[in-house]
């Protein structure tokens, strides 16, 4: 969080409880009536102020590559619209309206047999109510409860701003809210450890400021540890744990990569020499900003015992040649397109947060992180200097 801006509050969510009427539409291409009962869902919807028009359903991209892989569609027919199929087990879920929105996707939900009703807003897809199964109504109790903490902990910016609080102060208070918020997903676990939602919420609220043994502990009490939220919870504990022994003065762990050029990339291609190894992404605003410190401090150094090396944790390709070739960056680039939660090379140096970067002497060790702007170049001038 950059503490001199505002929380940004993921989920205002506005949760309505009254009942609605929900008339499914019959002649959606979708009904069948060979389709068992116990292992289907039914999805009865009404969309406000959109007459006609496609909904589309999908769940949740483990890939990362979009933010939706849909499952299937249905026509809007007077404002109603109708799902029906077989689920072989419970989704993480949400709608989408094919119309050219800021914000065309629905909070999730967990899609599971049996009946859901919907009801959606076409000026409002994110306030949209969704009345489902226990474990979507847990989700939605639990981001009530996130959002009030997160009010609550925002009003201390403009505290601060007044000069009634300090600096100081609200740095403290920004660590009881971790904690607290690290509290809220311990309990979302111990009450609920054999729900999918439990582990979604907590993979989509990690922060590296959650504590390893607290991660642990929620680890530990998921019940079902072999889907994809729970192994990148686990991927996050091992990240965290290797940030530990990526301190200075540590040893830097073993890679061996390829490049952008398909040269194989080791420890060993550096031996004898200084490197920094920048880690960064193409949809990283705080990336390409530092890329041109980045680029002076190439041009400076390169001659005089300096290697440098980026690795991108970009998933597409040509986004992430794109931003090579736009941002002039001309030293080694490797990226594996496996995104930060499968980067073998990000997790073993524990990044957390992008940009990150580590200088490593010629002996292989730590010596400097995170180097930024005008300490960029001072920082290398020093070491580089020195011997």
């Amino acid at each position: 969080m950059e503490k001199n801006k505002k929380l940004n509050l993921r989920m205002r969510l506005a949760l309505f409880y009254s009942a609605f009427l929900i008339i499914s539409c019959s002649n959606n291409k979708h009904i069948s009536n060979n389709v068992k009962s116990a292992n289907t869902y039914f999805i009865q919807g009404k969309i406000e102020n959109m007459d006609s028009g496609i909904v589309f359903l999908g769940t949740y991209d483990t890939t990362q590559k979009g933010a939706l892989i849909f499952l299937d569609s249905a026509k809007i027919l007077n404002s109603y619209f109708y799902f029906k199929d077989q689920l072989s087990k419970p989704l993480i879920s949400r709608f989408k309206i094919k119309d050219e929105h800021v914000w065309p996707y629905s909070h999730y939900f967990v899609l599971d047999t049996g009946t859901t009703n919907v009801k959606l807003f076409k000026d409002s897809m994110a306030n949209s109510v969704i009345f489902a199964h226990k474990s979507t109504e847990q989700y939605n109790a639990f981001n009530k409860k996130l959002h009030d903490l997160e009010v609550s902990f925002d009003s201390n910016f403009s505290l601060r701003d007044k000069g009634i609080i300090s600096a100081d102060s609200l740095a403290k208070l920004e660590k009881a809210f971790y904690n607290k918020k690290s509290g809220l997903l311990l309990q979302q676990v111990k009450t609920n450890p054999d729900l999918l939602v439990s582990a979604f919420i907590v993979k989509n609220n990690l922060n590296y400021e959650i504590e390893i043994p607290t991660l642990q502990k929620i680890y530990n009490l998921l019940a079902d540890k072999n889907n994809y939220y729970s192994r990148s919870i686990l991927n996050y504990l091992n990240v965290l744990i290797a940030k530990t022994k990526t301190g200075i003065g540590s040893q830097a762990p073993s890679f061996d990569i390829t490049d952008n050029n398909n040269q194989k990339i080791t420890n060993e291609t550096f031996k004898g020499k200084y490197l920094l190894i920048d880690f960064w992404a193409s949809w990283c605003p705080g990336c390409r900003e530092e890329n041109p410190n980045l680029v002076d401090a190439y041009k400076k150094f390169a001659g005089k015992g300096l290697e440098m090396m980026s690795v991108s944790v970009d998933v597409n390709k040509q986004r992430w040649e794109d931003a090579i070739e736009k941002d002039h960056l001309s030293w080694i680039q490797v990226c594996d397109f496996k995104s930060v939660d499968s980067n073998k090379i990000a997790r073993d140096f524990g990044i957390t947060l992008i940009p990150a970067n580590f200088l490593i002497d010629k002996e292989g060790k730590i010596v400097a992180k995170d180097l930024s702007g005008q300490d960029l170049v001072k920082q290398l001038q020093r070491f580089l200097e020195k011997d």
